[in-house]
């Protein structure tokens, strides 16, 4: 199966329109389901997240720290960013 991928545009007038469910992702009506990687799309910047399912107990993991945060569940909203679903072999 190849991992379902999605671009949260919001620079300029051309926003996505993103909503966070508790098992997936909604960008554009494109479904991508959690655990799902977000990166940004400023290549420059590597704080990459994992965000979990609720029924795993949810929450995010930020890649950059190592942090697991149970209280994260919602995506970032500051910037563009590509969203994948991971998927296992």
């Amino acid at each position: 199966k190849l991992p379902v991928r999605a671009y949260a545009n919001r620079d300029g007038d051309a926003t996505s329109i993103v909503v966070v469910r508790r098992e997936h992702i909604e960008v554009d009506g494109r479904i991508i389901l959690k655990p799902c990687m977000e990166r940004p799309s400023d290549s420059s910047n590597s704080d990459f997240r994992i965000y979990y399912p609720g029924s795993s107990g949810g929450g995010c993991k930020i890649l950059q720290t190592g942090q697991f945060r149970a209280d994260i569940n919602d995506v970032r909203t500051d910037a563009s960013y590509l969203y994948e679903e991971l998927v296992d072999d």
